[in-house]
């Protein structure tokens, strides 16, 4: 989609208030879960998956997911036109005594999340807060998208780190003592560096980056969550710190920091599935070849 059209729109929504403009993402969320229905055979097999214990509430689940959803991308749009101090009224924060000790240390912070909530807005939002926050990010296919979308979030002061070739410079931003956002829920095999490991009762493809890294520079790893709460504002989470063992092989390391995280996230997940992005193919069989490597 072109990037003048979606600048249009986000024209048009800042017209809305914070609440018309949820409204009317839900609407279009449950638009896309009842009429389009993208990916909604995705996430049936997903939930079969992970919550088969939880049939009964497959449909109910599935169709707050795209309304979140919904939601959660207005959201991004009606904050372009929100003042800094604006959008920082949206989000309570809780934990950042977690986050203030291990910035102290001077070792940089390891901020491990996932596709729960309006991850976005948890990074904007801390970004504005004058966190020195980057983020590793993929582009979108369409070009007119992608640049909308990187210009909403760098917009708020937040660094964007492309997820290849930006390795020496991800190293260098936390051994300055910055912050680096990982987003950790998405299937990762061997080519991208990925291992086998538990999450939600299943063997998936995980991302060994933040352990890997954690090990290499000494980073403090924190898992952040942030979740929409009834009011129309945001709670967001900072959890205690994952502690990268001592006396074993960076392996066995980098194996048992990446299950701990995994732990995290399927906690997260089975406390509030309809706040998770059940659209990826998280759960697919891995490759009987790549397990024998």
């Amino acid at each position: 989609m072109s990037t003048w059209l979606l600048r249009g729109v986000a024209r048009l929504i800042s017209l809305l208030s914070w609440k018309g403009a949820q409204s009317f993402g839900a609407f279009l969320g449950l638009v896309w879960f009842h009429l389009l229905r993208i990916r909604r055979g995705q996430v049936r097999r997903n939930l079969a998956l992970a919550l088969p214990h939880r049939a009964t509430e497959h449909y109910r689940i599935s169709r707050a997911v795209y309304r979140n959803m919904g939601i959660s991308g207005i959201e991004l749009f009606r904050m372009r036109s929100m003042s800094g101090e604006d959008i920082l009224e949206k989000v309570r924060n809780h934990g950042l005594e977690r986050y203030e000790e291990a910035l102290a240390r001077g070792r940089g912070i390891i901020v491990v999340t996932g596709h729960f909530g309006n991850f976005d807005l948890l990074a904007c939002s801390q970004a504005l807060r004058g966190v020195r926050l980057a983020i590793v990010s993929r582009d979108l296919h369409s070009r007119g998208s992608n640049r909308f979308w990187m210009e909403t979030r760098q917009s708020s002061g937040l660094t964007i780190f492309p997820d290849v070739g930006s390795a020496r410079s991800i190293l260098k931003w936390l051994r300055s003592g910055n912050v680096l956002g990982l987003v950790v829920d998405q299937r990762t095999g061997p080519s991208e560096g990925g291992i086998i490991s538990p999450f939600l009762g299943q063997d998936v493809w995980t991302s060994t980056a933040p352990a890997k890294l954690a090990s290499r520079t000494g980073a403090a790893l924190l898992p952040v969550r942030i979740e929409r709460s009834e009011d129309g504002d945001h709670d967001l989470f900072v959890e205690r710190e994952i502690k990268v063992p001592d006396g074993l092989s960076e392996n066995d390391q980098v194996a048992r920091v990446t299950a701990e995280i995994n732990d995290v996230l399927e906690k997260w997940v089975r406390d509030l599935p309809s706040s998770w992005m059940w659209l990826h193919k998280r759960f697919d069989r891995p490759d009987r070849r790549h397990e024998k490597q």
